[in-house]
């Protein structure tokens, strides 16, 4: 027969026994009023430069020393970005957390206003799941990304979309979204009631293994 029928797309999805929803954990500000969350690998191809850049804007050239910004997640990356982060002067608004336990994560990302996707737009990009777009969702985190087909096909209303690669419009978003509190939960149940719709793991995983 023909190898293609033996090939399937099977979407990824967050696995319910792994993460949970909790209660937030104030105490992860570090006394700020807003934190923000990415999670994930910590490559060159991610596009956290393009963060660490808008969160520059948010800073230095605005002003705002209210919001946390806490990285999940650990790569060969990760001491570039560091550097990176002293070099522009925002060391003290970033926390580089490296790898983080299922527990932990779940109680950054419930305790989290915003989570944040910075990959740039490329022929992959524009067609992958990323999964910590999903994974924000699960914890009824909204979503801050670029503008790409994969990342409004996967969040749609949990999602504010902005032009890619674009530091500003980056900064832009998240200023907008910080400033909402009734839009910010709008975003986060929206992203919640889409993944029980049919996006977990369990609703796939069965069905293809």
């Amino acid at each position: 027969g023909d190898a293609r029928d033996h090939v399937f797309v099977m979407r990824w999805g967050p696995d319910p026994s792994r993460f949970r929803r909790l209660e937030p954990d104030p105490a992860l500000r570090e006394g700020r009023a807003h934190l923000c969350c990415y999670i994930g690998k910590m490559c060159e191809q991610d596009g956290i430069d393009y963060l660490l850049r808008s969160i520059e804007i948010l800073t230095a050239e605005r002003g705002r020393d209210d919001i946390l910004f806490a990285f999940l997640g650990e790569g060969p990356d990760q001491p570039r970005l560091i550097r990176q982060a002293e070099e522009l002067g925002i060391a003290e608004h970033c926390r580089f957390l490296g790898y983080v336990p299922d527990a932990e994560v779940s109680s950054w990302l419930s305790t989290a206003d915003l989570g944040i996707d910075p990959d740039p737009k490329s022929a992959w990009s524009d067609k992958s799941t990323m999964n910590k777009v999903l994974d924000y969702m699960f914890h009824g985190c909204p979503v801050v990304a670029f503008d790409l087909t994969e990342n409004r096909r996967s969040a749609g209303d949990a999602g504010l979309f902005v032009t890619p690669d674009s530091e500003p419009a980056l900064a832009e978003a998240i200023e907008e979204l910080l400033a909402d509190s009734a839009r910010r939960r709008r975003m986060g149940e929206a992203g919640v009631r889409r993944l029980e719709s049919g996006l977990l793991w369990r609703d796939w995983a069965p069905n293809q293994l």
